[in-house]
């Protein structure tokens, strides 16, 4: 096999500007070879000193670490009697899934499948954010501390290890630590983040996205090693990525696949010579993660309770034009009135991941126009845009008005598996590649500074470029740390210790609240009470009446009982008839249930209690619940 061209790869031209016109068509000579050879010995040089400059990295990583804490405090990642935001929700369901994988597994249950909720017809995890791989991690702090620590502890781990991925991979792209540590920053501390932190742990935990990008980067351009070492790393990492979050793999393969776009249409030449090698890589890929990924997927199409049709019913919470300049209140430095109009132009706070602030947006076009000879810049900056174009949704809108203008999006609307993406979502490798930007381009300016300013002292050029920053990074600032609740506002005593034995281990328990989105406390006190017992209802996506996606939970018979202990809990009018004794007889005997338990909070719990003890007489009072069990 005759070797590669050195001067027909960006490997050899990441650090220097690009080669156009007729010197990249023309044959190779030994002198031509031999200077893009030296033209690649700064990367080289930089892959050397990233594993002898320990200090430095070391450093940011703790510095990472410290700054996720900030997210969650006063929740340390380690504790289990506490929680961000609220114990329900999008926490109790995570919590579940965290609690559930190590117990499936213990009592040789299906890790994808589930009937501990829902009973009656159960739930397809795959279909769900249910993170395997992270519940499979996490099983001895779990088992130690309880799903709750383990929980605390991958929020911050998350933060902190998506920020230690950007930062590791830009050492391999800047020569400057500083600049790769404030990539790590923009990818992990601004808007994505601190919109996803307030309990989406599935789209909080992301250092697979930016470790998969230089994997296929060294797979695809650099070529330096063998294509099947590269090939399994890629397969492994998509394996993982697919365990964690099925929504965010697939991001991650349409970004991969405009950037191979991009680099094909840029250099068009490169094709020839690379394509065997990218595709023995690809080809080993595959191999290595099947046996990782075959039998979840083959659940996911073809399992149990799967549904048809987009997640969401078509909504794709898309960003508004104007969410790149209008902070919302997610942002620490705002006011009130832009405050307000940011949260007018994406209401929902989990999803509003796309201010980037005006400062920065300045910063970045002058970064941009200067640099533009960089390849790795001009490469980072077309992905940022791609994925900013695709943020916006399938439709253009601005300040609110949704206008006729189609964009890219729009296609996914109509493709099954895709018409279940988020367009909001994407600004996650927004930010991923801004801070691709951000790195190369003050990594560039401390270059530039220390060579026009021989004799200014290295403190004082890194003093200004770090004023530069606060300024533009400054008012991305997250609003942290988040609001928090106990376990116990929700969760009673009684399935915190032994006396949750009371109920028959196994057996179906019917609860007040009756779980529901988003008061599906009972989900949490099945994980703190180690899946004592199962539940009706639930928080998780399910066949709806017409086989779409549903949120749940799942029909039972008769509906009188789930309906009117959700309108006692909400305080609303019953839409149908009230359930009765007789009613609730025969919801125990059609699903086996062996206990009722009804808790605190809701707007009539004495209402629940009423209907239950008309049922089967007084219940016992047993560590803050009202218990019947063993049922007659």
């Amino acid at each position: 096999m005759s070797p590669r061209r050195p001067c027909a790869t960006l490997a050899h031209r990441v650090d220097g500007d690009d080669v156009t016109g007729e010197e990249s068509q023309r044959p190779v000579s030994a002198r031509t070879r031999g200077r893009y050879e030296k033209r690649a010995r700064p990367l080289q040089a930089r892959t050397r000193k990233v594993r002898s400059a320990g200090g430095p990295e070391f450093l940011s990583i703790v510095l990472y670490g410290l700054l996720a804490l900030t997210a969650y405090l006063p929740v340390l990642p380690w504790q289990k009697n506490r929680v961000p935001w609220c114990a329900c929700d999008d926490t109790a369901q995570s919590i579940w899934f965290l609690r559930w994988t190590p117990f499936a597994v213990s009592h040789g249950h299906n890790p994808f499948v589930s009937n501990w909720i829902d009973v009656g017809s159960g739930v397809n995890l795959m279909r769900n954010a249910s993170m395997p791989l992270l519940g499979s991690l996490m099983a001895p702090l779990t088992l130690t501390r309880g799903p709750v620590a383990s929980y605390n502890f991958l929020l911050w781990l998350g933060i902190a290890s998506s920020a230690t991925a950007c930062f590791l991979v830009l050492r391999h792209v800047v020569h400057w630590t500083p600049a790769a540590f404030l990539g790590g920053l923009m990818y992990a501390f601004t808007s994505y983040m601190a919109g996803q932190g307030l309990g989406h742990l599935n789209l909080v935990f992301v250092p697979v996205p930016p470790i998969m990008m230089y994997v296929l980067y060294e797979l695809l351009v650099l070529q330096r090693n063998s294509a099947r070492r590269w090939g399994i790393g890629l397969g492994l990492l998509a394996a993982a990525q697919l365990l964690i979050s099925a929504e965010i793999l697939v991001d991650s393969a349409v970004i991969g696949v405009i950037g191979v776009l991009v680099l094909v249409a840029a250099h068009p030449a490169l094709v020839a010579d690379r394509w065997r090698h990218a595709l023995r890589g690809g080809a080993w890929g595959v191999v290595a993660a099947t046996p990782f990924v075959a039998y979840p997927l083959d659940v996911y199409f073809r399992g149990p309770q799967r549904f048809t049709g987009p997640v969401w019913h078509g909504l794709t919470y898309p960003m508004d034009l104007l969410n790149t300049f209008v902070p919302t209140v997610n942002q620490r430095l705002t006011t009130m009135g832009w405050a307000s109009l940011g949260d007018r132009l994406q209401p929902n706070l989990p999803e509003s991941g796309g201010y980037l602030g005006i400062p920065l947006v300045l910063l970045l076009i002058f970064f941009v126009v200067r640099h533009r000879q960089v390849v790795a810049m001009r490469f980072a900056t077309a992905m940022a845009a791609a994925a900013w174009l695709l943020s916006l949704g399938p439709r253009l809108i601005v300040d609110g008005h949704v206008t006729v203008i189609p964009l890219p999006f729009d296609l996914f609307v109509h493709l099954p598996i895709f018409n279940s993406l988020l367009a909001g979502r994407f600004t996650l490798f927004v930010d991923l590649f801004v801070g691709f930007v951000l790195g190369i381009g003050v990594d560039r300016l401390h270059t530039d500074l220390g060579r026009v300013t021989r004799k200014t002292s290295e403190i004082v050029n890194g003093t200004f470029i770090g004023l530069i920053m606060l300024v533009t990074l400054f008012p991305l600032l997250p609003r942290w740390p988040y609001p928090h609740v106990t376990v116990d506002s929700t969760t009673s005593s009684f399935f915190q210790s032994k006396a949750v034995d009371d109920i028959p281990d196994g057996r179906a328990v019917l609860t007040y609240p009756y779980p529901v989105f988003p008061e599906n406390q009972a989900m949490l006190w099945q994980a703190v009470s180690s899946m004592r017992f199962r539940i009706l209802g639930g928080f998780a996506f399910v066949p709806g009446a017409d086989n779409s996606a549903s949120p749940g939970p799942a029909a039972v018979y008769p509906a009188a009982v789930p309906n009117t202990l959700i309108a006692d809990y909400d305080g609303r009018a019953n839409l149908g008839p009230a359930a009765t004794p007789t009613d609730v007889r025969a919801l125990v005997a059609r699903y086996g249930i062996s206990s009722i338990v009804v808790g605190n909070g809701g707007a009539f719990p004495g209402a629940a209690i009423a209907l239950f003890t008309d049922t089967y007489g007084p219940p016992r009072t047993v560590g803050g619940v009202a218990l019947w069990s063993p049922l007659p």
